[in-house]
């Protein structure tokens, strides 16, 4: 909540420039961890004489802002409550028409268990040394933080002297870089002059460079892009998964320099990735470490997973939410997969989509089996203990029917 308000604040009163947002531990100390959240902007600033009544009830900086955007100022008086609720405190620092940094701390008992990372697993990005160029500070410590999250060796220059003679370095010595993030616009030299003076040089040639633009400048210049040695585009703003899919193919790539992976390759996979977001899948399994292995898998495939620990719970929820594909235990507690999905098919069971794809996951691989699942009415069947390709090819296949192939 207090986010919320401080961000769209935030982004109110900021025309040009940007609104970060920052988060970290401020302090541990008798088992009390706490953390500091700052909300940064370039927008109008707040004067001096206005900081320190500007937490209290009903205090705006400028009337105006009512008449501009509305509200009362309340706002900041109840998330300074909430922060001192958890334990903290809330400020700002402000200097008049350069911004504003508004912070809050909270505090938190540790985390019991410990969490599981995706940097814990096996990835195709191990050691891939990226350098990320952009005259934005903050667009940079964004990027190289989530390409060291993937354990890239992610690197960063402020501009094309600077990539260029980095990228020089790391060729002398024998460590190149494989993959080189450009932001297209930038002052002095912009992408494109920097991506044709790296071409030029035979020591720096190899590295594959990813263009990274605004909205809608990928497509109209593709062929362009291409003549000059892209070999693939990005649009702003920058989503983990497209980034992480681009690096993979070009890692692939790499390693299999007889495949090459064009520009039109990974613009594919990238609009299959966005496809996935939108994607609902529900998982009917009562076996906690069988939904551990499969929120994994399909996780890292990029798809959007909820759990039934039941038949009765996977009815119930296929009542509320509009799933796209369904993976169905056939051995659960309350009511099995097998009645679970004669209930789903039923049209007066209240389902959403009773025509849903049901993909049975089953133990057993007896003769006779499949035929059971579908008689029950699933559509298709994978054998436990799950195989990664084998279930993600299986859930493809179906979700790329579409709705109307089934309705």
């Amino acid at each position: 909540q207090i986010l919320v308000n401080l961000i769209g604040n935030a982004v109110k009163f900021t025309e040009r420039g940007e609104v970060a947002v920052k988060a970290g531990v401020a302090s541990v100390e008798s088992g009390c961890v706490t953390l500091r959240f700052e909300v940064a902007d370039t927008g109008t600033g707040i004067p001096g004489d206005r900081l320190s009544a500007l937490f209290s009830p009903f205090v705006q900086v400028d009337g105006s802002t009512t008449r501009k955007f509305g509200g009362t100022g309340l706002g900041l008086t109840i998330a300074k409550r909430l922060s001192a609720l958890m334990g903290g405190q809330i400020g700002v620092n402000s200097v008049e028409h350069q911004g504003s940094t508004f912070w809050f701390t909270a505090a938190f008992g540790p985390e019991t268990e410990a969490v599981s990372s995706a940097a814990d697993q096996s990835t195709p990005l191990l050691g891939l040394k990226v350098l990320v160029v952009d005259d934005h500070s903050t667009n940079r410590l964004l990027v190289t933080t989530l390409l060291n999250s993937w354990r890239c060796r992610g690197c960063e220059a402020r501009h094309a002297e600077e990539a260029l003679a980095k990228l020089q370095e790391a060729a002398s010595a024998n460590d190149p870089f494989r993959v080189v993030l450009i932001n297209l616009k930038a002052p002095e030299v912009d992408g494109v002059a920097l991506c044709q003076r790296i071409k030029a040089r035979a020591a720096l040639a190899r590295a594959r460079l990813v263009m990274v633009t605004a909205m809608n400048r990928c497509g109209h210049d593709t062929t362009k892009m291409e003549q000059l040695g892209i070999a693939a585009c990005l649009t702003k703003p920058l989503r983990q998964s497209h980034l992480r899919a681009c690096l993979e193919l070009l890692a692939s790539a790499a390693q299999h320099p007889e495949e090459p992976v064009s520009m039109q390759v990974i613009t594919q996979r990238l609009t299959a990735e966005s496809d996935k977001q939108s994607v609902r899948i529900l998982l009917a399994e009562d076996n906690a470490i069988n939904q551990e292995v499969a929120l994994a898998i399909l996780g890292n495939a990029g798809y959007r997973i909820d759990v039934a620990n039941n038949g009765a719970e996977a009815v119930m929820a296929l009542r509320d939410t509009d799933y796209d594909l369904v993976l169905m235990d056939c051995q659960m507690p309350e009511l099995d997969g097998y009645e679970a999905t004669r209930q789903i098919r039923d049209s007066t069971s209240g389902v959403i989509w009773p025509k849903i794809p049901i993909i049975a996951m089953t133990a057993n691989a007896m003769i006779g089996d499949r035929e059971k699942c579908l008689d029950a009415g699933m559509d298709d069947y994978v054998v436990k203990p799950v195989q990664t390709r084998e279930l993600v090819e299986v859930i493809e296949r179906w979700l790329g029917l579409g709705k109307s192939r089934l309705a």
